[in-house]
């Protein structure tokens, strides 16, 4: 029997039901993110959670700068844990960004806290510096020069270093209190918000580290339009939209993903 005579029969047979074993039949509801088996079904019914429609995601999005915030709250405090009482939880923060230019009196940042001791954990363009500065309780100035390229920003509390791109420096990782949640494209100091210079994001990475240095992905935030087009960001791990609630607002959309 040649090959060609094998093909036929051998789609006769599935075609007839035979040889590919049972026809599939009856439904599953899929309402949960992952990997479903559906091979004994006949058809997949994927529901996705309302309010939580598949973004379109951008390349980036912009702040232009100015005496507006354009902030967004991505509602995470950086928190640094105790597990069992013994075992050091740290954050780990990484940051794909550029900075486009100074923000006037202020610094321009990525984080939470301002210029509040205590409260601080920022990347900062500062407009007082030729180098970047990040804080982890207290401004730690490095010796990274700072300019207007896009780069990937790393936080580590547990390793207690930072890093733009291959480069690092080493940080004093203070006590952090009273802490606020995480924002983008804008600082806050004593309560009150300011503004950021211009910028623009790519993505951001959020991990828990514990002591035996495992890294547990909380927020994976990249830039994305939500189902009535509006700008945001859009957190793949929680499924969620963060936007920002400043007015006016000035933001601008990269080119699709």
């Amino acid at each position: 029997m040649d090959l060609t005579t094998k093909i036929l029969l051998n789609k006769l047979k599935n075609e007839k039901g035979g040889g590919g074993g049972p026809t599939p039949t009856g439904t599953i509801q899929i309402t949960t993110n992952g990997e479903h088996n559906v091979t004994s079904y006949a058809k997949a019914n994927v529901q996705v959670p309302a309010g939580n429609q598949p973004a379109t995601l951008l390349q980036w999005i912009e702040s232009p700068g100015g005496n507006t915030a354009n902030l967004i709250d991505i509602d995470m405090i950086p928190i640094m844990l105790q597990l069992d009482g013994v075992s050091f939880c740290g954050i780990r923060v990484e940051a794909d960004y550029q900075f486009l230019g100074d923000a006037g009196s202020y610094s321009n940042e990525i984080g939470c806290g301002g210029y509040d001791n205590g409260k601080r954990f920022t990347i900062d363009y500062p407009n007082n510096s030729d180098y970047f500065v990040f804080s982890v309780g207290t401004a730690i100035t490095t010796t990274i020069p700072k300019d207007m390229e896009r780069h990937t920003f790393i936080i580590d509390t547990k390793r207690k270093h930072v890093i733009v791109d291959d480069r690092s420096a080493n940080i004093t990782v203070s006590s952090l209190n009273s802490l606020e949640s995480f924002k983008v494209f804008g600082r806050s100091a004593n309560g009150t918000l300011g503004f950021a210079g211009p910028s623009k994001f790519y993505g951001l990475k959020i991990y828990l580290v514990d002591y035996y240095n495992k890294q547990y992905l909380m927020q994976d935030i990249v830039p994305a339009k939500d189902s009535n087009g509006d700008i945001a960001l859009y957190d793949k791990v929680n499924n969620k939209y963060y936007k920002s609630q400043s007015t006016p607002l000035t933001l601008i959309a990269g080119p699709v993903a």
